[in-house]
């Protein structure tokens, strides 16, 4: 389950969108960059939100195996107690 979450991540990544390819052309009713996207801040949010959106992969991975195995105990939980904490606060 896990490698098809990083395949779809790293397939996007390479085809799909390339976040700094510029238009061929300048639109003649642009003013230039937003400037919200103009923030020292923006430096740090995409990473981490993607960290954010990586990291619960593997939560995610640890759930449904329980779910296939019907091992619904509380071991599952510390084993992936690191890995959730890590995504909730990236």
């Amino acid at each position: 389950m896990t490698c098809l979450v990083a395949t779809f991540f790293i397939s996007v990544m390479l085809f799909a969108a390339n976040p700094f390819e510029r238009l061929g052309f300048t639109p003649l009713d642009g003013r230039g960059m937003n400037p919200q996207l103009q923030n020292p801040g923006m430096v740090f949010h995409p990473p981490m939100l993607y960290l954010g959106y990586i990291s619960i992969t593997i939560p995610f991975a640890f759930a449904i195996a329980a779910l296939l195995t019907r091992k619904l105990d509380a071991e599952w939980l510390v084993a992936v107690r690191k890995w959730t904490l890590v995504s909730w606060l990236s």
